[in-house]
């Protein structure tokens, strides 16, 4: 069976944690669950890219030659970026939502979703300063209550940075099994699911 592949689009001033946390927890999802995993860092070339904490990420690959993914994984920033700065990563987003079986975002990656309309229609969240941002598109249903994840069908968008570590958990489970997900949490000391902080809309 091939692997499963999860790609990272990558751009400048990225939150270092939206990339960090999730690449090392689906990392362990080959050892602990024994499905394949491919990880894949994509950038619009392959010169390294600066978080917007000065940490520089290399690609693997570039937009351009980046092989169709099973789950694209849109990560968020500080300073997300805008058209027309923002129109060839949205144009790669866009490309690959085509096609792939899970389209995710976590904190601010919501926006660049939304950008390419492609929470259109679904029920997400975002990081909690961007809500109000996020709900002036009326075909979003915004998630009340700031929830740490939320998915409808194959979206699943995650609330602000260390909600990654809730949503990329949850895709695990959702991608294995709970034990397997449930393993990840134990090794790495980490209370998982928060009381009360799911929301599914599938």
């Amino acid at each position: 069976m091939d692997a499963f592949r999860i790609g990272f689009p990558l751009y400048e001033q990225v939150d270092l944690i939206d990339v960090t946390v999730p690449y090392d927890l689906f990392s362990r999802v080959t050892a602990v669950g024994g499905r394949a995993v491919e990880l894949l860092l994509i950038g619009p070339t392959l010169a390294p890219v600066t978080s917007g904490q000065r940490f520089r990420i290399t690609p693997d690959v570039d937009f351009e030659t980046c092989p169709p993914l099973d789950l694209i994984w849109v990560p968020g920033s500080q300073r997300v970026p805008q058209p027309p700065e923002s129109d060839a990563l949205v144009a790669f987003i866009s490309a690959q939502a085509k096609t792939a079986a899970w389209v995710t975002s976590v904190c601010t990656g919501a926006m660049l979703l939304n950008q390419g309309r492609l929470l259109d229609g679904y029920e997400a969240t975002t990081h909690w300063a961007a809500v109000a941002e996020l709900e002036k598109n009326k075909s979003v249903r915004v998630a009340v209550g700031y929830p740490r994840y939320v998915r409808d069908r194959n979206r699943v968008t995650g609330g602000g940075v260390t909600s990654s570590i809730d949503e990329a958990l949850a895709i695990v489970a959702m991608l294995t099994d709970n034990d397997t997900a449930f393993t990840i949490q134990k090794y790495i000391q980490y209370q998982w699911p928060p009381a009360g902080e799911q929301h599914q809309n599938s």
